[in-house]
């Protein structure tokens, strides 16, 4: 009689229309939910392909030559990079909103240090580095008593640490010369 009962069932075509229409339902309702992990993971990589097509990237770099030291900034990167902050890192100080020129005149009127002829650009919050851009922040030419402020600009007493951002307010900060920039803020914070 069991036998019976389910071959009654299953011969019944209302019973067997529903039956596959509820199966067709839980297969779409699958296809869906996964096309929809696909479409998610696709905008994803699309988000990151456009945040790195327009990245920045700043570095400090420092250089000698005969007659000159120097140290410049430089964006490596794809994307122009906007500063937002500046700062100078000298002693264990810190001056906000300063540049070489700045520190030079600080440490100028603190001590006897001899004059030295100096070429400097400033970087201030504001600015736009393009990419490829290079920036000679400072360009010390050699003289017979520099190698006080040698110690002072060059050595590990100094250093320069700049916020930069991308179009998209993504945020870094390269700290000194020779060093990668560091992520301070992501595309969602």
């Amino acid at each position: 009689m069991t036998n019976q009962r389910k071959s009654k069932f299953w011969n019944d075509s209302n019973k067997l229309v529903s039956f596959s229409a509820i199966l067709i339902s839980a297969v779409s309702l699958f296809i869906l939910i996964y096309q929809t992990s696909l479409a998610s993971k696709q905008f994803e990589l699309e988000q990151k392909q456009q945040l790195a097509s327009v990245m920045p990237y700043l570095q400090i770099f420092q250089g000698y030559s005969s007659e000159e030291d120097f140290v410049y900034l430089k964006n490596t990167g794809l994307g122009p990079a906007f500063i937002k902050h500046v700062r100078m890192k000298y002693n264990d100080e810190i001056f906000e909103n300063m540049d070489y020129l700045g520190l030079y005149r600080k440490v100028k009127k603190e001590g006897n240090h001899p004059d030295l002829i100096i070429e400097t650009n400033s970087v201030t919050e504001g600015m736009v580095i393009s990419p490829n851009d290079i920036l000679v922040l400072l360009k010390v030419y050699s003289l017979e008593n520099e190698d006080a402020w040698t110690d002072v600009l060059f050595g590990k007493k100094v250093e320069m640490e700049i916020e930069f951002a991308s179009i998209y307010d993504e945020r870094w900060q390269v700290s000194g010369t020779f060093s990668v920039p560091v992520k301070v803020k992501d595309f969602e914070d």
